[in-house]
C-alpha cells in the first residue's frame, strides 16, 4: 500500500503526496483493446481554484494515454470549470467525439457543454433534460453505452 491519507485538520478533502495511493490491487494499468471496452478510471478533478488531481499519478497518466482513443464521454454533475482538465481534453482528443451531459437540469448540461467548446473541445453535444437522477431512471446511459459499442 502507499503512504496513508495525509487529512486535514479542518476535515477538508484529503491531501495527496505525489507518491500516494488511493487504492492499490493487484491487475494492470488500462490499455488499448481492439473489441469494444469502457474504463472508470478513480478520478476527482480539481475545484476552479485547485491546480492538482486527486489521485494517484498512475491514473493520470493511464488517462493521459486512453485520451486520445476516446470515441464518446459521458458528463455526469461536472461544470468543465477546471482549466487543467479542459486543457487535457483539448490536447489528448485527436477527432471529435459524442458527449452526452447530465447536470442538475438541462441549462446546467448545455452551459457545462457551451465550456466545453469554448476551451476547443470538438464533438457532437447533447444535453439531457431534467437532473442526473431523471437521467438515471431513465436508463438513458445504457442506450449511450450500447450506441458506443456498435460505434
Amino acid at each position: 500500500m502507499g503512504n496513508p491519507v495525509n487529512r486535514t485538520s479542518s476535515g477538508a478533502a484529503p491531501v495527496f503526496e505525489e507518491n500516494d495511493s488511493i487504492i492499490e490491487k493487484d491487475g494492470v494499468t488500462p490499455t488499448f483493446q481492439p473489441s469494444p471496452s469502457f474504463h472508470l478510471p478513480a478520478l476527482a478533478i480539481p475545484t476552479v481554484s485547485k491546480q492538482k488531481f486527486v489521485c494517484p499519478l498512475k491514473h493520470i497518466s493511464a488517462l493521459r494515454e486512453l485520451i486520445p482513443r476516446v470515441t464518446k464521454i459521458a458528463v455526469i454533475g461536472w461544470r468543465a470549470r477546471e482549466r487543467n482538465c479542459l486543457d487535457m481534453l483539448t490536447a489528448g482528443l485527436r477527432k471529435p467525439v459524442r458527449f452526452i451531459a447530465a447536470c442538475a437540469d438541462e441549462a446546467a448540461a448545455n452551459e457545462t457543454l457551451s465550456r466545453l467548446q469554448a476551451a476547443g473541445v470538438a464533438g457532437d453535444f447533447q444535453a439531457m433534460p431534467g437532473s442526473f437522477t431523471e437521467f438515471a431512471q431513465s436508463r438513458r446511459m445504457e442506450s449511450f453505452v450500447e450506441a458506443a459499442a456498435r460505434a
